[in-house]
């Protein structure tokens, strides 16, 4: 079974971190500079690129395919997850070998039992998929994509029209005020 939840997850954490590293280097994002990298389209490039280099860093590589569990399990539990419930349980990424995760489907009843020995805990889905959970789960997986690959652009719209806007009309001093508190 393809983990789609996982795979959302992952790229949804990666749009997060783009939008991040985007409003950190909003100002050479839209502005010419004399650096190794040219242009709009190649500066948002690098931009998704470093946003997942960073998500690979720090949630890891997902996981596709579904683990086999053949010890005997024991229920513990089943509880109704919204699309957002599950989000946030997928976002710690898989930092815990004592956790298998078998999440398909974003949406819906999941299970949580332990293995036997009460070593391993085990989460995964505890209802047949339906149309309207997997049209959920593909559609938070492209909007994740969507939200990857239009991050640095729609941030680097936001800073030019912020700059034409408001500041011809400062005055020098509270320009450098701002900036001295936005970089720290």
């Amino acid at each position: 079974m393809i983990l789609y939840a996982e795979i959302a997850t992952w790229l949804i954490s990666a749009a997060l971190f783009t939008f991040w590293l985007s409003f950190a280097l909003a100002g050479s994002l839209a502005e010419a500079t004399d650096g190794y990298v040219q242009g709009l389209w190649a500066k948002s490039l690098v931009t998704i690129l470093g946003g997942l280099a960073v998500n690979l860093v720090g949630m890891g590589v997902s996981k596709i395919k579904a683990t086999k569990i053949y010890s005997v399990k024991v229920l513990i539990d089943k509880y109704p997850f919204t699309t957002w419930q599950c989000l946030l349980t997928l976002f710690n990424g898989a930092r815990s070998k004592k956790v298998i995760r078998n999440i398909a489907y974003l949406p819906g009843l999941k299970q949580v039992s332990k293995t036997a020995d009460s070593s391993t805990l085990i989460l995964e889905d505890a209802e047949r998929q339906n149309k309207k959970i997997f049209i959920i789960t593909l559609l938070v997986l492209f909007i994740g994509v969507f939200a990857l690959f239009t991050t640095p652009l729609l941030v680097s719209l936001i800073f030019l029209n912020v700059k034409k806007l408001l500041l011809p009309y400062l005055p020098l001093e509270v320009i450098k005020d701002l900036l001295s508190i936005l970089v720290g």
